[in-house]
């Protein structure tokens, strides 16, 4: 059994049986046996006052188990974030094939009232090859939507990793994307960062099991005493019954004290190893000074790409209102004999795109949002996962 000190305690029992057949023999027959209790303490290398030597297996593998443990939380929160990205892309590719079937349904309403207006004189013949000509460019653009959708839809199963029989069955969104804008500044978001990321910690989990790799090194260079001491009982009769009562009778013991010392002056190879060390500690500091560069750099690039999209949700609303506003006015204007089919049609395509260009600002500033939370390690909070402590 070894013990947090470094300290070494192990037991042995020994029963033999001999018979001899020589005459000076006291006995014809001999059964002898032998208890020993031995403890070993290393007083220099393999020891350290804070007991962080002895225990450096321990330590290492508890960093192991901690690391490991902060990169389950890392791949979980990009699972999460790569999710969420293709639950966008879903809920967009259904909106804009929403908007194609209505801008068809337009054209569609469209092409009756200039056949209408035909038949009652008021436009010629030939406006009613642009009606159709609309109608058909619209059909096109909602088969084009229908298989955006089912490529979306397949994107996210892929995330999912759902089974391939469930590959057949639609997914229908339940959660609208939303707009809530977000003041916090890039500064404010790197200390969210630092204290809430996995990586940091990890980081210096990795300091710190470069630290004990220096620790050892040093330790290895020094002399290695052993003070063992060793308890014998010894119990010897013809029979075993007879030599276990005489070794438990405790008349036959003896005590062996050892001091041992190994030590190779030069040292060349514990040196060398302790440079080595040393250098790979400079190289872990540095790889973490770099990694928080990154994580400021990744930071600072989702709090501006957030401010920036929330922008854009601000204009594209105004882009839309301003397109519906248009197409009511050109409606107006066709009714009144001073407007066009053509005219009717761009307008119609400016108020699609203008929608589409709405709900991607939208979907955009949803998906910054869910980048920035990832960015500053809080992602998994928000969504309500929790990465339990292994036991």
């Amino acid at each position: 059994q070894r013990f947090a000190t470094g300290l070494t305690l192990s037991a042995d029992f020994d029963l033999a049986r001999a018979r001899s057949s020589s005459t000076a023999a006291v006995a014809d027959l001999n059964v002898r046996s032998t208890a020993n209790l031995r403890i070993s303490q290393p007083l220099l290398r393999g020891f350290s006052t804070d007991l962080v030597i002895p225990r450096l297996a321990i330590l290492r593998a508890r960093i192991a188990s901690e690391r490991e443990r902060g990169q389950l939380e890392v791949v979980i929160a990009d699972v999460v974030l790569r999710t969420e990205s293709a639950y966008w892309d879903v809920v967009a590719a259904l909106y804009r094939h929403d908007l194609e079937v209505r801008s068809a349904r337009r054209a569609e309403e469209q092409l009756a009232l200039t056949a209408r207006q035909i038949e009652a004189g008021v436009l010629p013949p030939s406006d009613l090859i642009t009606a159709q000509s609309t109608v058909a460019q619209r059909q096109l653009q909602q088969v084009g939507a229908e298989q955006a959708v089912d490529a979306a839809w397949d994107r996210l199963r892929a995330v999912m990793n759902l089974p391939r029989e469930q590959w057949a069955r639609a997914i229908v969104p339940v959660e609208r994307p939303s707009f809530a804008p977000s003041p916090q500044s890039a500064d404010d978001a790197l200390a969210v960062a630092l204290h809430n990321r996995p990586e940091p910690a990890q980081l210096d989990l990795d300091v710190a099991d470069a630290g004990l790799g220096v620790r050892q090194a040093k330790n290895e260079r020094l002399p290695q005493i052993d003070l063992g001491v060793t308890g014998t009982l010894i119990g010897q009769a013809e029979t075993p019954g007879a030599s276990l009562a005489d070794l438990g009778g405790a008349d036959a013991r003896g005590w062996t004290v050892m001091l041992d010392l190994t030590w190779t002056p030069l040292g060349r190879r514990t040196g060398a190893a302790l440079a080595i060390q040393r250098h790979q500690q400079q190289i872990v500091a540095t790889r973490r000074e770099a990694a928080l560069q990154r994580i400021w750099i990744e930071v600072r690039d989702a709090v501006r790409t957030q401010a920036g999209a929330a922008r854009q949700v601000a204009a594209a609303a105004r882009f839309r209102e301003l397109a519906e506003d248009g197409l009511e006015l050109e409606q107006r204007r066709f009714l009144n004999g001073t407007s066009s089919n053509f005219l009717i049609a761009q307008r119609q395509e400016e108020l699609a795109a203008a929608q589409v260009a709405e709900l991607t600002a939208l979907l955009d500033h949803q998906k910054a949002t869910a980048t920035r939370l990832h960015a500053t390690g809080v992602l998994l909070t928000e969504r309500g996962i929790t990465v339990a402590a292994a036991r």
